[in-house]
């Protein structure tokens, strides 16, 4: 094989978030007496009914107590340790999630609300309110239709996120995800104080939403361990309801690796672990590896990293080699890391080519078809040029035989011959579910190979420039190798 230029690779694509430290405070006994039983509404049928009818103005004077409204000015109205911040009825539900009543403007710069949110770690706020409601709740509303300038808390270097929705109400599955993914981010850079009114009704659903998704919490924990840390939160039954939905709904799409001894972990195809992973990743890992598994990146990159630091590629592919799709104990904690919490940390620091492999080889045979099908295959062959073959076929496959053969070319880059195949026939046998390695003589396997030379001369521009691939596989290679 002709040498390259090696590549680094992309860098923040792999994100492993910390878990959140979720604390009982009472004993066993009261705990098991809290999860004992169904979470119920902390209102009547009728109560919320009434609420949900009454007008703004009507509203605040009945429930809220108008300009006296102990939400917005509850210094001295509710117990010493409701003020985790001076000035606001808060609690921390986590030691990184706050959950407080709205601040108001007279407060935040009478008792520099902003500076103490700095002092404690906060570094972001969510806003679940619509403008302009509670109107008539405490002071006059500022300009935008809040209670307090979020731009004085942007000013001040504090991010200021908005997801607006009626109050005693909630929001579609999709929605709450979007809430709960920007809390995790948010919450990797620093501490989260969330509000909406009063801090308690839908504050309280999306926290305890995001603490199922982060910890892996059932509804019934979620809402328990919400109430037990901020007292009369998760106000009615549509908001019990949703976080129960939510916990149901949001499980299949926390399973990454195919395990039949945990619910929801029956085997999936790689089209379906795709579309489940865009509807978790967030941001520039959303954005990078929209068309590429997270779990296929990690392995490989990381592979790539010990190719670069080994002193002999030769012994490196030889430990790949010998790497067969079997789970041994300490790959099944990797499984589990994935699963429980979504942990790349074992792969991203393993210095075992051959675990690596084994890993990333049996995840590809778990899956419920071949990442490859027979019907892809087929397309691929039949089409006269390489780029129309990758045209033809869907975005996921192409772009997952791009990125192999771009990964493959690497991982081999200066051996022989005869290691170059042998190594390009271990990862289509997983990719294709062979049972046993293609021969050399396949159709298919000559045209993978012929695929891996076809990237190399774009790369290193020994490739007419009339094939109109060119530019697309010169960009797909900055992509993934982080260059701008």
């Amino acid at each position: 094989p002709s040498r390259m230029a090696e590549s680094k690779p992309s860098q923040g694509l792999v994100h492993s978030y910390s878990r959140e430290c979720v604390e009982w405070r009472n004993t066993e006994e009261e705990r098991s007496e809290m999860l004992g039983k169904p979470p119920e509404s902390l209102y009547t049928a009728l109560g919320n009914a009434v609420r949900l009818g009454l007008s703004g103005e009507t509203l605040c004077r009945q429930f809220c107590g108008g300009a006296a409204c102990k939400h917005c000015d509850p210094v001295g109205r509710f117990a010493e340790d409701a003020y985790a911040v001076r000035g606001l009825h808060s609690h921390w539900v986590t030691k990184t999630i706050l959950a407080m009543s709205r601040p108001v403007q007279a407060r935040v710069e009478e008792l520099n609300i902003i500076d103490q949110f700095k002092e404690q770690g906060i570094r972001a706020v969510v806003n679940l309110q619509e403008p302009g409601e509670h109107a008539h709740c405490g002071q006059p509303l500022v300009n935008g239709g809040f209670s307090y300038d979020p731009a004085l808390f942007m000013a001040a270097g504090l991010a200021v996120y908005n997801f607006a929705w009626p109050d005693f109400t909630t929001v579609q599955f999709e929605r709450l995800l979007d809430v709960v993914k920007v809390m995790q981010f948010a919450a990797s850079e620093g501490s989260v104080a969330v509000h909406c009114h009063a801090g308690l009704g839908r504050t309280g659903l999306v926290i305890a939403c995001y603490l199922i998704f982060v910890e892996r919490l059932s509804g019934e924990e979620a809402i328990a361990y919400v109430r037990h840390r901020r007292p009369q939160s998760i106000q009615t039954q549509l908001q019990v309801d949703s976080v129960m939905d939510f916990a149901e709904r949001i499980r299949p799409y926390l399973v990454l690796f195919p395990h039949r001894a945990i619910a929801w972990g029956h085997r999936f195809s790689y089209e379906e672990h795709m579309r489940r992973q865009a509807a978790i990743l967030h941001g520039e890992e959303a954005k990078r590896l929209r068309y590429l598994s997270q779990l296929v990146y990690a392995v490989t990159q990381r592979l790539l990293q010990l190719r670069r630091e080994a002193a002999s590629g030769e012994e490196l592919l030889n430990q790949v080699l010998s790497a067969s799709p079997a789970l041994d104990e300490e790959l099944e904690g990797w499984r589990d890391s994935l699963n429980n919490r979504r942990c790349f940390q074992e792969i991203l620091q393993c210095r075992e080519p051959a675990k690596l492999t084994a890993f990333l080889l049996c995840w590809l045979h778990q899956l419920k078809a071949p990442a490859l099908s027979i019907q892809n295959v087929s397309t691929l062959m039949k089409t006269q040029t390489i780029t129309g073959g990758l045209d033809a076929v869907d975005r996921y496959t192409s772009t997952l035989v791009r990125y192999m053969a771009l990964f493959l070319l690497q991982l081999v880059s200066d051996q022989s011959d005869d290691a170059e195949v042998d190594v390009i026939l271990l990862f289509l046998s997983a990719l294709t579910h062979q049972s046993q390695p293609h021969s050399r003589r396949s159709d298919f396997a000559r045209y993978f190979i012929k695929l891996v030379d076809y990237v190399e001369g774009l790369l290193e521009r020994r490739v007419s420039p009339e094939l109109v691939w060119r530019d697309r596989a010169d960009r797909l290679h900055k992509r993934l190798s982080g260059q701008p």
